[in-house]
């Protein structure tokens, strides 16, 4: 029915003659994501099929396993073939709707296209699959007979599936209504989930989140069209292997930004560059050139006439919050540059402690015990721009374990009201636990959280509906004793080993040697197969002495704190549920 490698893939259709692409036919090709909506994939993509119609591949289904950026675009979407499932299994769960899609019939340099736009190889293997026309229209000339398609798949090792962001999985709606796919499996779209990042701002989950995509994201953004630049380098749509690790955008996006360019384009969208260099009070022949590698990543379009207008791709930097996230990624840059020096000048090993010159940050100020937020209240304009920063990230709603059945997994507390039923440490103003309060009624209990005096000071007055406020400074001994859970949630990754055993000590002496649980929400990085992004995330965190852990290295951490894992659940978001026991 498939083939998992076509053998006339484009990167070979380069070197093999009297093929499909070097005879000059027209391709099919099957788009099930983005490339649905004429937006991505006429205007933004410029690319004009030669015919369009909407298919389904029998025996795959949609997917979202191909990482992005965590906390902003978590995963895009793939195919994969649907499991097989004997007759005890079939019982077991929902088998998911076969994948729908549009089939553009394009001309070879328009397929090439698709493909560099894609990744150029860095995300998605391309595959031949057969297809069959959802409607029988009579001016149809393939019918409903199954025709080859070529299609994109993930391209690399195994991944957990994800949860697409809220804009991305918008996209696939939309263009899914406008292909006409069958409403069943519009409906089935319009109930997929959503990633859904912190809410609350100050609070040590948000925090972790916002330092990680503060930094990266322009990075990431940059490194990702830069791939566009190389499109058809070797005539496959292929970028060179360089590429993929190459973010060097940010000095033109900077300069293009404080110049004016976003922001006048969003308001005077196909403007002249003469027009443009008038406005902004710049120079031609200086515009001219901070544009071309603007244009080259596909951040900017320009006309044979000369007239510039933006890409949706484009139009994010001209958001006055994400102007700032760019700046504060420059205003940092020094610091996160100086990483090299410090393992040279103190040695080749982790940060163990936020006390001394032991991370990088406190040995580039030269000041003992230097953080993070030392260095935002030294500096107000940074600072400034990190709080702007922040407002620039998208916030959703749910924070809550998919995969983990809280209701049955909670040891049981019994009818006495004085018996605490969870303590999320660290958790913010409450949010997860009026979550856990409405999804699972049935949990008796009182349900408290402690965090930091700045984060909870607006609400010790007027507390959410059945949950209790304390304020608690994480290095200090539990001011709760015996409660059947204790919940952590993107604490322990912004802290180094040193560090997380102190925390973790104070909650194990809290902890009911018989019936209390510990669960940590937080990364569990793969130990083979890991993506740029993820190991990206873990080399930022060095910078401060935090870190992002494999199972095993939360093995070894748990271990050394008298704690034992018990189960590692895994859902659809980017953090694990790790359920731990005393040993």
């Amino acid at each position: 029915m498939y083939s998992q490698q076509h053998p006339t893939t484009p990167r070979r259709l380069a070197h093999v003659e009297n093929d499909k692409l070097e005879a000059n036919k027209p391709v099919w090709y099957f788009s099930y994501g983005s490339n649905l909506t004429s937006e991505t994939f006429r205007a933004h993509r410029g690319i004009t099929p030669l015919a369009t119609l909407p298919v389904y591949i029998p025996g795959w289904m949609l997917v979202f396993d191909v990482y992005g950026l965590p906390y902003s675009e978590p995963a895009f979407a793939s195919i994969s073939p649907i499991p097989f499932r004997d007759d005890e299994e079939k019982d077991v769960g929902e088998t998911p709707p076969l994948v729908h899609g549009t089939a553009y019939l394009l001309d070879p340099a328009s397929y090439i296209s698709v493909v560099a736009s894609e990744g150029g190889g860095t995300a998605y293997d391309e595959i031949e699959l057969l297809a069959v026309s959802v409607t029988d229209n009579e001016s149809n000339t393939i019918g409903t007979q199954p025709f080859s398609v070529m299609t994109l798949v993930k391209g690399y090792g195994p991944t957990i599936g994800r949860c697409p962001s809220r804009r991305y999985k918008d996209l696939i709606c939309v263009g899914a209504k406008e292909a006409e796919l069958p409403k069943t499996y519009q409906t089935y779209l319009d109930n997929l989930p959503c990633y859904d990042a912190p809410q609350s701002r100050w609070t040590w989950r948000w925090i972790g989140c916002m330092l990680f995509l503060a930094w990266w994201s322009p990075v990431m953004a940059a490194a990702e069209k830069l791939t566009q630049a190389t499109e058809n380098s070797d005539g496959t749509g292929y970028c060179p292997k360089w590429v993929r690790f190459t973010c060097s955008l940010i000095s033109p996006i900077r300069v293009a930004q404080d110049m004016g360019v976003f922001r006048h384009l969003k308001e005077h969208d196909g403007t002249k560059i003469e027009q443009l260099a008038d406005s902004l009070g710049a120079e031609e022949c200086l515009l001219v050139r901070i544009l071309r590698p603007l244009l080259a990543e596909g951040l900017l379009v320009k006309t044979e006439q000369g007239v510039y207008s933006l890409t949706e791709h484009g139009l994010i930097y001209a958001l006055p919050a994400y102007e700032d996230s760019c700046k504060f990624a420059v205003e940092f840059l020094p610091v996160a540059l100086f990483n090299p020096t410090f393992f040279q000048q103190y040695g080749y090993r982790e940060p163990r402690s936020h006390d001394g010159f032991d991370t990088p940050l406190a040995a580039y100020f030269k000041k003992p015990g230097y953080g993070f937020f030392d260095y935002l209240r030294d500096h107000p304009s940074v600072q400034k721009l990190f709080i702007s920063a922040m407002h620039a990230q998208a916030r959703t709603q749910s924070i809550l374990c998919s995969v983990y059945d809280y209701g049955a997994q909670f040891p049981p507390v019994g009818d006495d009201p004085s018996a605490v039923a969870i303590v999320d440490v660290g958790g913010s103003q409450g949010e997860l636990l009026l979550d856990l309060r409405a999804r699972y009624p049935q949990i008796k209990g009182r349900m408290i959280v402690l965090d930091q005096k700045s984060t909870l000071k607006n609400l010790l007055h007027s507390p959410p509906d059945g949950i209790e406020l304390v304020i608690h400074d994480i290095f200090t001994e539990l001011p709760v004793q015996g409660a059947a859970v204790y919940h952590l949630k993107r604490i322990l990754h912004d802290w180094s080993d040193h560090s997380a055993r102190i925390i973790l000590k104070h909650v194990v002496s809290a902890m009911d040697p018989e019936r209390s649980k510990v669960l940590i929400m937080d990364a569990v990085l793969p130990s083979a197969d890991i993506s740029l992004s993820q190991a990206m995330g873990d080399h930022s965190m060095l910078t401060f002495g935090g870190k992002e852990r494999t199972e095993e290295d939360w093995r070894t951490l748990l271990e050394s704190v008298g704690l034992v894992i018990e189960h590692i659940y895994q859902g659809s978001e980017p953090e694990a549920l790790i359920e731990c026991r005393k040993a």
